[in-house]
């Protein structure tokens, strides 16, 4: 398979949009970091494209994993360390513009038609649950307790406490030797 990856390294502790989208009509496919702090000494927008073959077979029954990668023996590894909040999953490629109006508003009519999932994770934070907003109510199980509400890429810093701004809380960092059951 191809590899598409960014010119440059995204910086540490830095809040970014990683948005990829793949338009099977033309076999365009798209990687997008946007950070989402624009203030000066913040790495630039980066964006990549490729060609691939048109109309590659997606879609139907499956597991949408992530921090983490399933290999060829069925088990999970590459585990991700770090921040994820927000996740979103559309059916069609979205202009860089929308992405933007999509992880403010996922539930907009704009998106509504081609709206897979979104995923809040400043809900149901007592428990292993990832509560999926859309329509189709794909929640999600966490494995091995990794660590809730954290400090979001909204966060004001107005409230210390996650109970008094759950949704400026609404991310999951995930460590690869978090564990819950051994």
């Amino acid at each position: 398979g191809s590899v598409l990856a960014l010119k440059r390294p995204l910086l540490v502790r830095e809040w970014v949009l990683a948005a990829a989208s793949y338009d099977a009509e033309s076999g365009s496919v798209e990687l997008h970091a946007l950070p989402l702090n624009e203030h000066a000494g913040y790495s630039a927008p980066q964006s990549i494209s490729a060609s691939v073959p048109p109309r590659l077979s997606m879609g139907g029954e499956g597991e949408l994993v992530l921090a983490a990668r399933r290999d060829t023996s069925d088990r999970l590894g590459n585990h991700f360390n770090g921040k994820i909040d927000s996740p979103r999953l559309v059916g069609r490629a979205l202009p860089t513009e929308a992405i933007r109006r999509m992880i403010l508003a996922p539930l907009s009519g704009e998106f509504a038609a081609d709206l897979v999932g979104a995923w809040d994770f400043s809900r149901r934070m007592e428990s292993e649950v990832s509560v999926d907003l859309s329509p189709n109510r794909l929640d999600g199980r966490l494995v091995n307790m990794p660590s809730r509400a954290m400090k979001g890429w909204n966060w004001s810093g107005l409230f210390q406490d996650w109970k008094s701004a759950p949704g400026e809380y609404g991310a999951i960092h995930f460590h690869e030797d978090d564990l819950s059951d051994c």
